[in-house]
């Protein structure tokens, strides 16, 4: 079965409609709609959420040999899924961001400052740069700002940059915007994401 097939079956099985089911994710119901018609892939905040939530392993949802939807039967040991900007490993980040985020922080001298800076906790940045679990957005951004690297180099790595901001803004003007955003929280800066996604949505209908 394809992804958007995967969702749309354990969503049914958990005897949820596509609004209760997209509520539950913190996305609209017509994005579910779009994730289940295998119009969009489900993007890594979703994945997150689906373990978060329910215990459903990203594996399961991106690759046809996983039959168990949950991750302790499930367990991938090597990068197998071209998703998005590069090959996904276990933990479903790319592994290109992975591999920048462990330079970065192995360039640090004062680590363990590093990581008390920081309100992800460590175990959890650790974990993703084993390819063992998802950062969310905030935490790519947290991790950005901490290391003085520019916030949208590491959203691009990461995936993370809205498709409504990639199909509408031109990417000059998207790393402009991170600048003058610099002086707002990872917080923020992940709110301020979300609305312009929200504001750009009617355009982007109309240019695809």
């Amino acid at each position: 079965m394809r992804p958007g097939d995967k969702i749309k079956y354990l969503r049914k099985s958990l005897n949820l409609t596509q609004e209760e089911f997209a509520k539950s994710l913190g996305v609209e119901q017509a994005y579910i709609s779009q994730i289940e018609n295998n119009q969009r892939k489900p993007s890594f905040e979703v994945l997150q959420k689906l373990y978060e939530v329910y215990n459903i392993s990203a594996d399961y949802i991106l690759q046809d040999k996983i039959e168990n939807p949950y991750p302790a039967a499930s367990k991938v040991s090597e990068p197998v899924e071209e998703y998005g900007i590069g090959v996904i490993t276990e933990g479903n980040m790319p592994i290109a961001f992975i591999e920048r985020l462990k330079e970065d922080i192995e360039n640090i001298t004062a680590k363990e400052a590093f990581y008390a800076s920081l309100e992800t906790p460590r175990e959890t940045v650790e974990k993703a740069l084993k390819g063992k679990c998802i950062l969310s957005r905030r935490s790519v951004i947290e991790l950005a700002m901490a290391l003085k690297q520019p916030v949208f180099e590491y959203l691009t790595l990461a995936d993370y940059i809205p498709d409504e901001i990639k199909k509408v803004v031109k990417r000059e003007s998207v790393i402009k915007m991170f600048k003058k955003l610099v002086k707002l929280s990872p917080e923020e800066i992940d709110e301020v994401m979300d609305a312009i996604s929200k504001l750009l949505k009617p355009y982007t209908k109309t240019t695809s």
